[in-house]
């Protein structure tokens, strides 16, 4: 494995551990919001197609965020198992 393979796949397992780390605040913070926006589009009055729209959008901004923060974990899951496999030290 190249040094540059190698330092790539570090940089890999470093995102992935710090994205561990703060998968517990954002999993806390995605039920909050995503619990706030849907009793929102529950219980309120939209005058626009547009208000609704803009909800959804959040919501759909919320499950990005997730998704790449589930990604960032897996990349760094993968990464730490290829370089353990290639015998280098992590």
């Amino acid at each position: 494995m190249t040094e540059q393979g190698q330092q790539e796949l570090i940089e890999q397992i470093e995102n992935g551990r710090k994205a561990k780390i703060a998968l517990g605040f954002i999993n806390d913070y995605l039920l909050q919001e995503r619990a706030t926006t849907i009793k929102q589009l529950e219980t309120s009055s939209f005058q626009t197609q547009e208000e609704i729209d803009i909800n959804v959008l959040y919501l759909r901004t919320l499950r990005k965020l997730e998704q790449t923060v589930n990604t960032y974990i897996e990349l760094g899951d993968i990464a730490e198992k290829e370089l353990s496999e290639s015998g280098e030290p992590n």
